[in-house]
């Protein structure tokens, strides 16, 4: 028994660098991010962030599942790539961010300020986007399958092949955006601001029903 309890201690130590788990972040690199403004591939797995100014941060290709961005500012940061399942990104500040590729499954990016950011090609499924600013935003081929976009706005977005599929858009405004190709399937759309100005009527779903 007493072996067993030594090599788990063991096997524990292993998994340990510089005082931390792997599967945490590292503090070398929250400590490399706030001097330089820059952390690329960086471990920032559930890093408390919570509110910091970033303007202009580079944090592509890092590791930030789970981490805690709230009230962040990140205004033109480069997130390529980046890791962000289930992070906390609401009340965020986030324009014009290059967000192209990121992984946000599950995010919490309710009442961001996303105006001008780039997520073409972004994962964003199951994410809360509810009530986010997501105006002149490119959000090409992105997919926001079962995603709540509730009351958020897209005005002018570019939703070229985006997927909406089972994705909640209830009152969203959507007022002159491209929405070639896009995919609405399952999507609900009551209440919502068509691309023209109309009102979607109740049980729109999958399409707008304008009277």
């Amino acid at each position: 028994m007493k072996i067993r309890i030594v090599l788990w201690f063991l096997a524990i130590l292993l998994f340990i660098q510089n005082g931390v788990a792997v599967f945490g972040f590292y503090p070398e690199d929250v400590q490399k991010l706030l001097k330089t403004n820059k952390c690329v591939k960086c471990n920032l797995l559930q890093a408390e962030l919570e509110g910091v100014i970033l303007k202009g941060a580079i944090l592509s290709e890092g590791m930030l599942n789970e981490a805690n961005l709230k009230w962040a500012y990140f205004e033109g940061a480069d997130f390529q790539k980046a890791v962000l399942e289930k992070a906390d990104l609401s009340w965020s500040t986030l324009t014009s961010a290059n967000l192209k590729g990121a992984f946000l499954r599950s995010a919490n990016l309710m009442l961001a300020d996303l105006e001008g950011v780039n997520l073409e090609g972004a994962f964003l499924v199951k994410a809360d986007l509810s009530r986010c600013n997501l105006n002149e935003a490119r959000l090409e081929a992105a997919n926001f399958e079962g995603a709540n976009l509730k009351w958020a706005s897209l005005k002018e977005a570019n939703l070229y092949r985006t997927n909406f599929i089972g994705a909640d858009l209830q009152k969203a405004n959507l007022l002159g955006a491209n929405i070639n190709q896009t995919y609405f399937d399952g999507a609900r759309l009551d209440g919502a601001i068509w691309i023209n100005g109309e009102i979607c009527q109740e049980q729109s779903i999958g399409k707008c029903s304008i009277k």
